[in-house]
């Protein structure tokens, strides 16, 4: 069994991270998308910091799911910045 802790709030982070990149694909909801992705980014980014600096309470899992947690927030971040860009020129519908 492993006694390591999970790094707080990084369910919190993927689930708002994964969920804005549908999000962003609906016209009404880019900018919840781009605010759940920025929430999620500062929370992956928080709880990184917090897995490097005590890593015998964490572990290498803590920081490879925050990883993984950023990676996907800025991908959130940038498809609703492009789809909102793209919706205010009026380039889509």
């Amino acid at each position: 069994m492993n006694d390591l802790e999970r790094v707080p709030w990084s369910r919190t982070a993927r689930s708002l991270a994964v969920l804005s990149l549908p999000a962003a694909l609906l016209a009404q909801l880019v900018v919840p998308a781009l605010l759940m992705a920025v929430c999620a980014l500062v929370l992956a980014l928080r709880g990184r910091a917090r897995a490097a600096s005590l890593p015998h309470r964490f572990g290498p899992a803590g920081e490879r799911h925050a990883r993984i947690s950023i990676r996907l927030a800025v991908l959130g971040a940038a498809l609703s910045l492009v789809l909102w860009a793209l919706y205010a020129a009026a380039v889509l519908p």
